[in-house]
């Protein structure tokens, strides 16, 4: 295990599609296994948060699957109708389980109101207890896996299922209080915590509606991108100016841009070729971006 997840192996991923579908099964896997053992502690012990705990893994394990898809119709090579490829498909696809995220967390508050109306008792287990110190032990190592892998292929989907881990955590140990104090209380405590861990799955959809949104809208270059790109160009001494810098995301890791740098007129054409060349390639070394450079010749100060 230690090996698979060590740099070296890392590397002899090929590609974005491929690194994605790894942490997707690996989600799965353990999302399935989350979801069995809190079904059958939520039905022994008859709490309706657990359960519900138990269903959003089940949701987590279906909505990776859904990010496979996404990671192999994002990386579809560009063609004639789409020059510019299919990268912002996973941003339509963060958006769309967003909104299940959203739909999910709407029908347990539901389930939780329920509850409270019409509370049932809940039986208290120390199994139900290490079944849920398990769970959230195992969802901060996704944590650090989905973060570990979206840092490196830069993708929204994976940067959710951080997100959505970090709910599972916090949702988890609400539940865990659930438990813990309804067996010296008759107080409807279990409905009360199910909205709580509903709050934060609604939390954690409506955030990435928000950021799905603004990424398909065209969200605005960054400064810091922007300080990165007129550090480079100025580290060439003959560029004495540039303006109209734009940038646009047609994906993660698939971006575009064009910007005018002035030159003055006097250097050689042969040479200003050669110049924009080096600097392109620097450009794209650096930042991953291909950009056009327009060049505009001025006179000598």
């Amino acid at each position: 295990m230690r090996k698979f997840f060590g740099k070296n192996e890392f590397e002899n991923i090929k590609g974005r599609e491929e690194y994605g579908i790894i942490a997707c099964i690996v989600n799965i896997l353990l999302n399935i296994f989350l979801f069995t053992l809190k079904l059958m502690i939520g039905l022994l012990s008859q709490s309706i948060s657990i359960m519900a705990d138990g269903f959003d893994n089940l949701v987590d394990s279906l909505l990776s699957i859904v990010i496979i898809l996404g990671f192999k119709v994002a990386n579809k090579p560009a063609d004639e109708k789409h020059p510019f490829g299919y990268g912002r498909i996973e941003y339509i696809f963060t958006l769309l389980v967003s909104i299940f995220i959203l739909l999910f967390g709407a029908l347990f508050i539901k389930n939780s109101l329920m509850q409270i109306l019409s509370p049932k008792p809940i039986k208290y287990s120390n199994i139900a207890l290490i079944s849920l110190i398990i769970s959230i032990l195992i969802k901060v190592f996704l944590v650090k896996f989905n973060r570990r892998i979206g840092e490196k292929i830069k993708s929204p989907l994976m940067k959710l299922n951080v997100l959505d881990c970090l709910t599972d955590i916090l949702s988890t140990g609400a539940t865990i209080i659930s438990l813990t104090l309804s067996s010296f209380t008759e107080f409807p405590i279990d409905g009360f915590i199910g909205i709580i861990v509903s709050i934060f799955i609604l939390y954690t959809g409506f955030k990435s509606v928000a950021n799905s949104i603004d990424l398909l809208l065209g969200r605005n270059i960054t400064f810091e991108l922007m300080d990165e790109i007129k550090n480079i160009l100025f580290s060439y001494k003959d560029i004495s100016g540039i303006h109209n810098l734009v940038i646009h995301d047609y994906g993660p890791d698939k971006r575009w841009g064009s910007v005018h740098v002035e030159i003055v007129s006097d250097r050689n054409l042969s040479k200003i070729d050669e110049l924009m060349d080096n600097i392109q390639n620097d450009i794209v070394k650096k930042l991953n971006l291909n950009i056009n450079i327009h060049v505009d010749l001025t006179e000598q100060k």
